[in-house]
């Protein structure tokens, strides 16, 4: 009966309270309607004045029609309850009578500058009464949206406590039943003193619970109301109040409820918490718009404005002015649209430039690698021992006529590349790599191998082409790993390729253009660097590889030294 009661009383305080609210906004509403009446009375006789003026320029000399309006003015704000906005529609309008009387019959034209601010100053007030009346629908739906909600709530809140009384008595009587039982028995009459006095301990705690149950619906319906009462508030409001709102795990736990209500309430907890959050997206979503309307209105108000004054300052032109004034507005535009031009003109000149350089810089580019062909197919016809032993005898003993097709002009020409087609990529590498055999490497440079591969890479790089890097960079470094891991046991191969690995990967250091390996290079070095590709990752992998190769060598060196070593 309590919980009724507080019930009871909780909702015809928020009926009042909501009623209240509707009837300010109701009297709101009516001194609107008074206001806006108002407005359009006072609106008709200014029209009525301006034509009377317009017919008769010597009327407005009679002073009686503007002070008419000025006292009905008056009074209708005096009773409207709004005689701030009263005060300044009548300074207006006596703002308006005495321009007309200083500027006399022969600046009587001049007043449509004043008619077209009166129209805007009643569009700026029609305007305001609609965002009112839109305002005070908008709180009609919202108070009666709150009074459907509580009255749900509340029929909810019955109904549970219905079921509640139903089952509490429910509950009684099988405890009575269970107690008469228990007393009719008189050969267990020790027994039935603890039952009856567990039965009273548990009568307790029901009605412990009962009673926290009853102050936790409460509770919740308050905060219910508080949080529905500042719904208006900001997000960040919002959120503390759900806060406020819900009951704690650990107090829950503390309160020793039924786990069928707990798990209820947990349920709701979570639907609350994602209501609250869709609310909350919604209302930024809402804010958002509405400040981007605020904004476009804003502009559209500007603009109005300023083609209201465009309009009142051509209608005191004279023809001749007017016509000036296109010629100035035309003038501008050309002026603007001539610098437009010229902007552009700049910009294209500068790119027209820049495809020059560049054009030549190729043209340059095209003869330097057409003269390199030339001159490394010369050197190889001519001197065919030169990459095996070094410079021939038959240079000291040639006469100087054969000496003019070898000059050593041409061979500072070559650029140290070799080309090769993407079919012919396997073959390479089986025949630089995989078939390669260390003794055939006598008498020539250690790396020759790393150096035939770095000249390959070079040649990729210079005609950028990605994907002829990449597969052969990959192609070596699974060949080299294929190739020591065949021969493991042997000293010559895994030393000949730890050798070649780590050639290689200095010459990549070397040509790589970092300024940290390239500081001690001399400047025709520095021209042979990589152009278009960075193989910093790469050079990472085949660092790892002559790591392993190395570590693969000394286990070499381990399993023939060992037998040798005397214990």
């Amino acid at each position: 009966e309590s919980v009724e009661l507080q019930v009871n009383t909780a909702v015809e305080e928020t009926k009042e309270h909501l009623i209240a609210e509707f009837e300010d906004e109701r009297s709101r509403h009516q001194k609107l309607l008074l206001d806006y009446t108002r407005l359009e009375q006072r609106f008709d006789n200014l029209k009525e004045d301006m034509q009377a003026m317009e017919n008769s320029p010597t009327a407005h000399m009679n002073g009686g029609m503007v002070p008419r309006h000025v006292r009905a003015d008056s009074s209708e704000g005096a009773e409207s309850g709004y005689g701030t906005l009263a005060t300044t529609t009548t300074e207006d309008a006596e703002n308006v009578e005495v321009e007309i009387e200083e500027q006399g019959e022969e600046n009587a034209s001049m007043d449509i500058s004043v008619f077209i601010k009166l129209q805007q100053r009643c569009r700026d007030l029609e305007k305001e009464k609609s965002k009112l009346e839109v305002q005070l629908e908008k709180r009609e739906v919202d108070g009666r949206n709150r009074t459907n909600n509580i009255e749900h709530e509340l029929d909810h809140l019955h109904l549970l406590n219905k079921d509640l009384n139903e089952e509490n008595n429910r509950v009684k009587k099988d405890m009575d039943n269970l107690r008469r039982t228990l007393e009719g028995d008189e050969e267990e009459n020790n027994p039935v003193k603890i039952l009856n006095s567990q039965v009273d301990v548990l009568n307790l705690e029901n009605e412990k619970h009962r009673q926290e149950i009853v102050k936790l619906k409460t509770d919740l319906v308050n905060r219910r109301r508080q949080w529905a009462l500042q719904e208006g508030d900001s997000v960040e409001t919002g959120t503390n109040t759900e806060q406020h709102m819900l009951v704690s795990d650990e107090d829950l736990d503390n309160l020793q409820l039924d786990s069928s209500l707990i798990s209820d309430y947990k349920s709701v907890k979570t639907t609350n918490q994602i209501l609250e959050k869709e609310i909350q997206a919604l209302r930024m979503n809402y804010d958002y718009e509405k400040t981007d309307l605020k904004e476009q209105i804003g502009k559209l108000q500007q603009d109005n404005e300023r083609q209201q004054s465009i309009i009142g300052e051509n209608l005191k032109l004279t023809p001749a002015a007017r016509v000036s004034q296109a010629i100035q507005f035309e003038l501008s535009r050309l002026t603007n649209e001539n610098i437009n031009l010229m902007e552009e003109k700049e910009y294209l000149e500068k790119f027209v430039k820049k495809l020059k350089k560049q054009l030549k810089a190729a043209h340059k580019r095209m003869q330097s690698t057409s003269s390199a062909d030339l001159g490394g197919v010369a050197t190889v016809n001519n001197i065919p021992d030169v990459h095996l032993s070094g410079v021939p005898s038959e240079f000291s003993d040639a006469p100087e006529s054969s000496q003019a097709n070898v000059r050593v002009k041409e061979r500072e020409e070559m650029m140290g590349m070799l080309e090769y087609k993407a079919e012919d990529e396997p073959k390479l590498l089986k025949m630089v790599i995989i078939d390669f055999i260390p003794e055939a490497a006598e008498g020539h440079l250690p790396g020759l191998p790393a150096y035939i591969i770095f000249m390959c890479i070079r040649h990729a790089d210079f005609v950028n082409d990605d994907r002829k890097v990449k597969a052969l960079l990959t192609g070596v470094i699974n060949g080299i790993k294929k190739t020591v891991k065949k021969h493991f046991e042997d000293f010559e191969y895994v030393s000949f390729w730890l050798t070649n690995a780590t050639r290689l990967l200095h010459n990549l250091k070397q040509y790589s253009g970092e300024e940290s390996f390239s500081s001690k290079n001399t400047e025709r070095q520095n021209e042979h660097c990589l152009r278009n590709f960075d193989l910093s990752e790469y050079r990472h992998v085949m660092n790892d590889l002559g790591i392993h190769i190395y570590q693969m060598l000394i286990r070499i060196i381990e399993n023939s030294v060992q037998p040798m070593i005397v214990t």
